[in-house]
């Protein structure tokens, strides 16, 4: 659940989408949000083969019930302010997976989430300057951070 900005890195949601299907091929991903990247987000399904896993849905005030219904919660932001949805989230026991970005590292750690360093895009996905990407899986604490903490696994 996001504004489809650049900085929320949605195509990193896609590419990995895109990963994760060649082992489950019957994975979804539900896109929240609206922006001005919306109309170049609905293209990339299509183009990677993943129509059928992808919804988009507009904005809505009370993501509760999704958090609920899902098996993850998937943040791929480059940075956050804060991340009032990692919070959400964590609150509704959606197991998560993030970036390391706003509230990581407070409320959101290696006990409740998996932690993922920021990484550079595929640039067939996205093409653009990412020389604010950090390098060597270090988080914004200077920590190396890959860690499953009490992240449960789901299969269906």
């Amino acid at each position: 659940a996001s504004r489809l900005t650049k900085e929320k890195n949605i195509p990193l949601a896609l590419e990995a989408l895109r990963e994760v299907k060649k082992r489950f091929p019957k994975v979804g991903l539900v896109i929240v949000g609206s922006g001005p990247l919306e109309s170049a987000l609905h293209l990339v399904p299509s183009t990677y083969d993943l129509v059928p896993n992808v919804a988009f849905r507009p904005w809505a005030s009370d993501l509760v019930p999704l958090y609920k219904s899902s098996d993850i919660f998937l943040l791929t932001s480059d940075y956050e302010g804060y991340g009032l949805t990692l919070v959400e989230a964590a609150l509704s026991g959606t197991p998560i997976v993030t970036t390391d970005v706003g509230v990581v590292g407070e409320y959101i750690n290696a006990h409740n989430a998996l932690i993922l360093p920021l990484v550079k895009l595929n640039p067939e996905l996205e093409k653009g300057d990412h020389s604010e990407d950090r390098e060597g899986g270090e988080n914004h604490h200077g920590q190396n951070r890959f860690s499953n903490g009490k992240t449960r696994q789901a299969h269906r």
